[in-house]
């Protein structure tokens, strides 16, 4: 594990509960310079209010980190059921049981997509002024942090991420929501169309440009990925929002894919524009990356 995080590119996230006997602490030891080489790396901690020895060691190895080397971490009051290190959204270090003996490895996307969900979900209901190591990092990253291409995958690897959510579709609903994008462009060029990602906003928008060219011209579509849970239906306002950006791009369409379903409303809207506007609903996606298993469509 401490192999897998001194090797860490991009990003390293950890939930830690600090009374626990794993692995973890070396992780954190060897995350010193991680900051000083381009690495972000955040920590949840659950901090109770008694540490024994090893407890207090780890409380001083995050202080150390926190203050010294720019981690951002935050606290959590009730113990965590799992605790994890996921190493560039690929690969996690796992440790469950109530004394923390449990240890698993994994690598497919489908575990890392869950462990990188709970740990969002996580980061965003816990505290961050909970204890004096605790602090936030209020530096945006620049661009340059942002990756606008598709994840650097092989062939194969894609062919097994997509023959495993065919397998289970639900899988689907596991994926952090810029793994989920990285899908949907890789299902969009086994269709044979030049893709590529935009950089992550929180204010909506097309998530996705695709352009095909053919004897008619070069067309471009502006694709947006929601990756929802089933009683989370896409409504108007989200299908009309894509379609003002589409007209005001002057794109050639625009295509809305989810892992949910989408309102009769938004149904309604999409209707008359149906050469404009295109809605992928979750039966659809699970067609879609079922004739996409295996190889690249022709």
């Amino acid at each position: 594990m401490v192999g897998s995080v001194l090797r860490a590119q991009h990003e390293v996230e950890i939930l830690v509960d600090l009374c626990r006997q794993t692995g973890i602490s070396q992780a954190l030891e060897s995350l010193y310079d991680a900051p000083d080489r381009g690495v972000r790396v955040r920590v949840i901690v659950h901090w109770p209010e008694a540490l024994d020895d090893l407890g207090a060691l780890w409380a001083a190895i995050l202080r150390q980190g926190t203050v010294k080397h720019g981690w951002a971490v935050r606290s959590v009051k009730t113990t965590p059921s799992v605790e994890f290190v996921i190493v560039d959204a690929h690969t996690a270090h796992q440790w469950q049981g109530p004394d923390g003996g449990a240890y698993s490895r994994a690598s497919d996307l489908a575990t890392c997509a869950y462990l990188r969900t709970h740990f969002e979900d996580v980061w965003a209901t816990s505290e961050i002024g909970g204890h004096e190591i605790v602090f936030e990092d209020v530096v945006a990253p620049s661009p340059d942090a942002y990756r606008t291409e598709i994840r650097g995958l092989s062939v194969d690897t894609w062919d097994r991420v997509i023959a495993e959510l065919a397998a289970i579709p639900s899988r689907l609903h596991s994926m952090n929501g810029r793994a989920f994008e990285e899908l949907v462009a890789e299902l969009l060029n086994r269709d044979g169309m030049e893709v590529q990602l935009t950089q992550p906003t929180r204010d909506g928008g097309r998530d996705i440009l695709a352009w095909t060219a053919g004897p008619t011209g070069r067309h471009l579509f502006l694709v947006e990925c929601k990756r929802y849970a089933p009683s989370r239906p896409i409504g108007v306002d989200i299908v009309r929002a894509l379609y003002g950006v589409v007209e005001q791009e002057r794109a050639t369409a625009g295509l809305i894919v989810t892992t949910s379903r989408f309102t009769p409303d938004a149904r309604a809207f999409a209707a008359p524009l149906q050469y404009r506007m295109s809605l992928k609903d979750y039966e659809e996606l699970v067609a879609w990356v079922g004739r996409c298993m295996t190889g690249r469509a022709h």
